[in-house]
This record gives C-alpha cells, structure tokens and sequence, in this order.
C-alpha cells in the first residue's frame, strides 16, 4: 500500500486498544501532497489499509520510518470512544487541533509549506527568513535550516551589505561593499586603473600602486622601457637626469645639456646649418659645407697641401700661399718679385727690356765706339740714327745709357700695376 504518485506518507490513523502504545486496528494511511521544494505541502487524506482489522480488536504492529518519532494526538468522539491519529515526523514536529491537524514549527529548520517560505532555524528577524518564517525583501533563502544570503544588485541593503545601488558606482562596489584601492576589485568608475589587492606596490617594477594606478612614467620606479624615473624631479630643464620621458639625459632630447652646444632634438641633422647629431654647433671642419664656406672636408682641410680645401674652409686659390695645380707659383695675396700675384714667374731681364722697348745686347738701341777708344770720345746712336757725342772725355759719354734704363724700369711698373 502507498501514496499516489506526488503524495507522500505522513501518518497512520486507527483504533488504540487499552493500554496500546504502537499497536493499532482499523488502521488508515495517511497521505499528504508534496510541495514545491520536495517535501510535504499540500492537502492531506487517508487510505484505509486492506486487512488492517477485518475483526474488531485485531492489533496490528505500526512502526515509523528510521529518523522520525511517533507523535499521539487523542480526541474524544461523540460515541464515547477514544480515537487516536498516529503522525510519523522529525522530533520538532508538534500537532494540534482534531483529526489529524499536525503542522511544523518556525524556527525548527523544516519548511512546512504553503505557509512557511522558508526556516532557517530561528525565528528571528532580519536574517532574511523573519519570525512567520516569510524571506524577507533583499534576500534569498534556498535551504531548509541554512542561512540565507544577501540579493546584492537589488538596491536594497540588508545583512552585511554595506551599498547596494543596483549596479556598480563609483561609491559601491558591484559587490556590495564599499569602493577601497586594495580590495583587490577594479572599480573604474571610482578612477582605479588597476587594483591587485595585496600585490598593490610602490617599489615593485610594473605592479599596480598602491593608490590603484598602473605603473607609469613619474611614479619614481623604474619600470619596464624606463630608463630612469626620479618621479617629480623628473624635468625637460637643462642639467636634470632624467627626462620627463623616463629617459636619460642625451644628446638628441631637445635640451642642451652640459657639454652640448644646441640640441633641436629629432631636426638634428649633419647636413648644412643644422645642430649637428653629436649636438655641436656648425663649424669648419665638420666635413659639412654650411653657408659661408666654400668647401668643407674636414680632417682633410690643409694649408700645405696642394688643391686641398684650406682650413678655413676656403676653395684652393691663387694667393693662398700653396702651389695648386696650374699655378706656377704663389707668394701670398701680394705676391713678390719673382712671383706675380696672378701666380706667374716673374722673369728679369728679358721681360722688363721687352716691355721697357729697349733692344737687347745693345743692337737697336745703335751704341757704336767709332774711334774704337782712342781719342777718349765715345758716340751713343738711338733708334732712327739720332745720336748723341762727348769728345775729349768719359763724362758725359753714359747719359743715353741711363736714360734708356730708367725708361725701361717705368715701363715695367706699369705693367705690374
């Protein structure tokens, strides 16, 4: 004999014989439908056990199942007789009433449903399960005789919420607690970049901080791709040592340091009158021509050296003081008397009678001794027979000589002016 299919066995009625404590005639089944959470909820009703007392006073052996008690509820009929409802349940169980009305408990950890929403063992409110045994607003009550727990996300606070807004903000945590750098929770909308709760640390390379924000350039610790971070001594200021960049002073980042002669920074250049990429200022003998210069090849500029640009980083030129090629020589800008200042050989002599017009050896110019020395009187004949003579003496016999130099020697000053 059972219960139907979603029915549950909660008891046994029948007659109690005097003096009888578990034995029992006329013995129905009671049977009670089962709730939701699966145990017994619903209406109740009786089966009458086939050959459970087809004689009156017959007893019969009742036993309850392993873990329950028998529980005895007595009324007294109107024929005088005793009749005696057996209820098998959990020691916490207790009946009342007439016919079998038996009910469980608040408090006794056993959902008696439909009305207890939940027992958590306790009949104490604001546990979320409150002393009529309803689950009150903002929790969620799953287990009989277990604790029941917060519904965070509700917008209701309860229990050990501290926030409840719904959603996460920047003033509570979708967790329910209050937003705290360390909790090991991200937050972003209260600011955190990061949060590695007990990891957090101001020294470790690339850790979150302990305010909860990423490792970064100025936070003083050297991380990954920093060279230097002396946090806010950090500075773009000529003599600092590290750069707001986290990089070290160099030439190249855009400030002249001690030892630099400028420094543009990436317009760095080695070509015409740029800061060089060693931050020197352009200069002759760099190897890079820049306005003003004529030429530039550095170590290779020379003042001796023939057809090399010169120190001063001028081209190689007639008057620099060096024979270059086509030169046949060169005195200076001023040159001398043996080497004129377009750097020709000046040559005495031939040159200075050609120019001067005056025939050399003496062959136009008609010198003649006619008396071949004898009477002391010498004849002098210029171009064109014209002739001058001194008789009876040498002393004035050289005048057209002399006179003849000296037009020769004005001539060749023209010719070197």
């Amino acid at each position: 004999m059972s219960c139907p299919t979603g029915w549950a066995v909660v008891g046994l009625t029948g007659s109690l014989p005097v003096g009888g404590t578990t034995l029992f005639t006329d013995l129905n089944l009671v049977c009670q439908q089962m709730g939701v959470d699966g145990k017994p909820a619903g209406p109740t009703m009786s089966m009458n056990i086939p050959g459970g007392g087809g004689a009156a006073g017959v007893a019969q052996a009742v036993s309850c199942p392993t873990d329950t008690i028998a529980r005895f509820f007595q009324t007294r009929s109107g024929c005088g007789q005793d009749a005696l409802d057996l209820f098998c349940g959990v020691p916490a169980v207790s009946c009342s009433g007439s016919g079998s009305i038996c009910a469980t408990q608040c408090g006794d950890g056993v959902i008696g449903a439909p009305t207890e929403q939940c027992d958590d063992g306790n009949a104490v409110a604001g546990d979320g399960c409150d002393a009529s045994c309803a689950i009150e607003p903002g929790w969620t009550c799953s287990a009989a005789g277990a604790a029941c727990a917060e519904v965070c996300g509700d917008s209701i606070v309860v229990g050990a919420e501290v926030c409840d807004d719904g959603v996460e903000t920047a003033t509570c945590d979708g967790d329910c607690s209050s937003v705290v750098c360390g909790d090991g929770r991200l937050n972003t909308l209260a600011g955190e970049g990061c949060d590695e709760g007990a990891l957090n640390s101001d020294t470790e390379p690339d850790a979150c901080r302990t305010t909860c924000a990423v490792a970064s350039c100025g936070d003083s610790v050297v991380d990954t791709g920093e060279s230097c971070d002396e946090g806010s001594a950090n500075s773009d200021a000529p003599g600092a040592t590290c750069r707001t960049s986290c990089a070290l002073a160099s030439c190249g980042d855009g400030v002249v340091d001690t030892g630099e002669e400028c420094d543009d920074g990436a317009s760095n250049s080695d070509v015409a009158d740029a800061c060089r990429t060693s931050c020197t200022n352009p200069a002759c003998g760099d190897g890079i021509v820049d306005t003003g210069e004529g030429c530039d090849d550095g170590a290779s500029n020379s003042d001796t050296m023939a057809d090399a640009c010169r120190t001063s980083c001028a081209a190689a030129t007639c008057g620099d003081g060096v024979v270059d090629m086509g030169e046949a020589c060169d005195d200076g800008a001023t040159g001398s008397a043996t080497c004129d200042t377009a750097c020709a050989i000046i040559t005495a002599g031939v040159d200075a009678g050609m120019d001067a017009g005056v025939a050399d050896a003496g062959a136009d110019a008609g010198v003649s001794d006619t008396d071949g020395g004898a009477d002391g009187g010498r004849s002098y004949g210029l171009s064109g027979g014209a002739g001058c003579s001194a008789p009876g003496g040498a002393g004035r016999g050289g005048f057209p000589l002399l006179f003849a130099l000296a037009f020769g020697l004005l001539a060749w000053r023209r010719r070197r002016r």
